[in-house]
C-alpha cells in the first residue's frame, strides 16, 4: 500500500481513511472507524503515526468488552502453520502480514522441514491451550525465526490471561508498525 503524508492522510473521506487505516488491526473494523471519528470526523488533526496509533489504542482499551478483544485476536493469523500455508495459498491472509512474515524469513522456502515442523507443533499446542493464535511482532524478533521458536517456547507455559494480554499488546505493536508504514512524516 502507498504511504500517505500527514497532510493527505487528513484530507481523506471516510471511506478513503477506512479503507487505508483498516490493514493495520486485521479484520477489526472499528478501532479504525472509532479513529476517524475521534480525529478527522471531529476536525482534529492527525499530527503523527504514533497520535493515530495511541487514539487506535483508546479504543481498544477502554472501549473493546473482552469478547470484541477475543474476536480481534482470533482473527489474527498465525505464525508460520499448516493452516496459515493454507489461508496464503487460497488468498486469506492481508498483504501485511504476507510482507513481514516473508521479512521475517517465515516463508516455507526460508525454513527447514524441522523448523516447519516445529512450527505446526508449536502452533498447535498454543491454540490448544489458549484458544486463540500465537501473537507476536515479527519485527522486533531477534533471531527472526529462530527467536520466535524460542519465544513459543517461554510463552507457552504462561497462564490464559497472561497471553491474552500479551496477545493484544502485540497486536497494538503490529497496528503501530504498519501504521508507521503508511504515513510518511
Amino acid at each position: 500500500m502507498q504511504s500517505k503524508t500527514l497532510d493527505e492522510l487528513n484530507n481523506l473521506t471516510k471511506q478513503e481513511f477506512l479503507s487505508f487505516v483498516e490493514p493495520a488491526f486485521e479484520r477489526t473494523p472499528d478501532v479504525s472507524i472509532y479513529a476517524y471519528d475521534q480525529t478527522i470526523g471531529s476536525g482534529t488533526k492527525i499530527t503523527s503515526a504514533d497520535h493515530l496509533s495511541s487514539v487506535m489504542w483508546t479504543f481498544i482499551d477502554n472501549y473493546m468488552s473482552e469478547q470484541e478483544k477475543h474476536k480481534m485476536v482470533s482473527s489474527h493469523p498465525e505464525l508460520q502453520s499448516k493452516k496459515r500455508r493454507e489461508q496464503e495459498s487460497s488468498g486469506q491472509l492481508s498483504a501485511d502480514s504476507m510482507v513481514e512474515h516473508k521479512k521475517a524469513g517465515l516463508d516455507v522456502s526460508s525454513l527447514t522441514k524441522d523448523q516447519l515442523d516445529r512450527f505446526d507443533n508449536y502452533n498447535e499446542q498454543y491454540r490448544e491451550r489458549f484458544g486463540f493464535p500465537f501473537i507476536v511482532c515479527v519485527r522486533y524478533v531477534p533471531d527472526k525465526a529462530l527467536g520466535l521458536l524460542e519465544a513459543f517456547e517461554k510463552r507457552i507455559n504462561n497462564s490464559k490471561e497472561q497471553e491474552f494480554e500479551m496477545a493484544v499488546e502485540e497486536l497494538k505493536k503490529i497496528g503501530q508498525a504498519r501504521i508507521r508504514d503508511r504515513i510518511t512524516e
